[in-house]
């Protein structure tokens, strides 16, 4: 803004003020636009995304998860838990009380996740509801079986395989023992398990 002094018709000196309209107010900065704001948060969810992905794969290749279906190995674990476990074992990894998923010669594409109760050459019997191991009663606390079994030996290479919940689980009382190469996974029980309570199986 300037001033300019003129003379008025009387001869007084009156004071005018104008406004310099070509310089603007250059302080002001631009706002940003609201497009490149978007798309850098599309680019963080993308990203997050990404590496939840590496993340899942990472997983399913180095712990193997297993989800438990069904109720037969209830009630250590109910349906919709998530086990993880390993699948380079040997032989002697598969001990008693051994959680393990094995695949039947009938039904190849359908895993059975159960406890193993007993090793090659041991002596089986389910007797008044109560399971025998080698003459012993099992010291888990059960529920109490409604049938009986005669005792049988495991075959070489075999193992008798159970779900905790006796009264409501196809397992080896049905499908037999089981082969050591038809075990195809060893949960392992000092990794945490994650339960999946809204899913149905």
């Amino acid at each position: 803004m300037s001033r300019m002094i003129m003379n008025n018709i009387f001869g007084k000196k009156e004071t005018y003020s104008t406004v310099d309209y070509t310089k603007a107010d250059q302080t002001k900065q631009p706002e940003e636009p609201v497009l490149k704001k978007k798309v850098s948060a599309d680019k963080g969810i993308y990203a997050f995304f990404i590496a939840l992905c590496l993340f899942l794969v990472l997983v399913k290749i180095t712990m193997h998860p297993l989800i438990v279906i069904g109720e037969s190995m209830m009630p250590t674990y109910r349906q919709g838990t998530i086990l993880f476990s390993e699948t380079d074992f040997g032989k002697t990894d598969i001990t008693y009380d051994a959680i393990v998923a094995f695949k039947n010669s009938e039904t190849q594409d359908k895993l059975y996740i159960k406890r193993i109760v007993a090793l090659p050459g041991d002596t089986v019997e389910i007797r008044n509801g109560v399971l025998y191991v080698n003459g012993a009663a099992e010291a888990r606390a059960l529920d109490v079986m409604i049938y009986d079994m005669e005792e049988q030996t495991i075959p070489a290479g075999c193992y008798f395989a159970m779900g905790d919940n006796r009264n409501n689980s196809l397992d080896s009382r049905v499908l037999g023992p089981i082969r050591f190469r038809d075990i195809t996974n060893l949960v392992r029980p000092d990794l945490p398990k994650l339960i999946m309570p809204f899913i149905d199986l």
